[in-house]
């Protein structure tokens, strides 16, 4: 099962809150901030969020477009759609979602 826990300003990965932020020009508020991990044969279908999304990637992790490696940082736009075929082998990414303000 996908296991999606928000971050708060006491977890370590908080540590990774400003970087993100700063990878999604435009002020505006973060909606979400939160890990994905994945255990093995988990998948995410094919989706698309309404505010700007960033995934941060702390370890190697099997492609989703890309192989990211340790300190990958993806920026997508709203309404990119995007998934993850079945890892496998444990996975952990931090997601941002961002409503950016016109």
């Amino acid at each position: 099962m996908t296991k999606n826990t928000i971050i708060r300003d006491t977890d370590p990965e908080w540590f990774y809150r400003d970087h993100m932020r700063a990878a999604c020009a435009g002020s505006g508020e973060i909606y979400k901030f939160m890990t994905v991990r994945m255990q093995p044969t988990n998948r995410i279908s094919a989706h698309k969020h309404v505010y700007h999304t960033v995934l941060y990637y702390p370890e190697l992790a099997e492609p989703v477009m890309v192989t990211p490696q340790p300190g990958t940082m993806l920026y997508l736009p709203p309404g990119t759609t995007h998934e993850v075929p079945p890892v496998k082998r444990e996975r952990i990414s931090i997601a941002m979602l961002v409503k950016v303000s016109k």
